[in-house]
């Protein structure tokens, strides 16, 4: 729901000729960063353990944009088994790759 209001708050209408973006922040607003739902992603991992050999990334799942920044909500698996949700700037997206079932828990 979040993801389709900031969309729509983003999008031009018939009845009114600018969009709700530019009636309150008074410019134009910025649809670069938009990425599909659900796209595969990856995320700096400032905590890898095994020097220049460990994983530099990790791969994640984009569910929504923040609300309060120009950053990205995603989803993906814990070291430990569980699930986290990452609050990201820095995200290089595979707009064409969605995870198979089970691939990332």
């Amino acid at each position: 729901m979040l993801t389709a209001a900031y969309i729509l708050n983003r999008k031009r209408s018939n009845s009114v000729l600018a969009t709700l973006y530019e009636l309150w922040h008074g410019r134009n607003p910025s649809l670069d960063h938009l990425c599909p739902w659900g796209s595969v992603g990856y995320v700096h991992n400032s905590t890898h353990q095994h020097g220049k050999l460990g994983l530099k990334a990790t791969k994640i799942v984009f569910i929504r944009y923040h609300a309060n920044s120009k950053g990205y909500v995603m989803y993906g698996e814990h070291p430990n088994g569980g699930t986290i949700e990452v609050d990201s700037r820095n995200v290089n997206f595979l707009e064409d790759e969605f995870p198979n079932d089970g691939e990332i828990k």
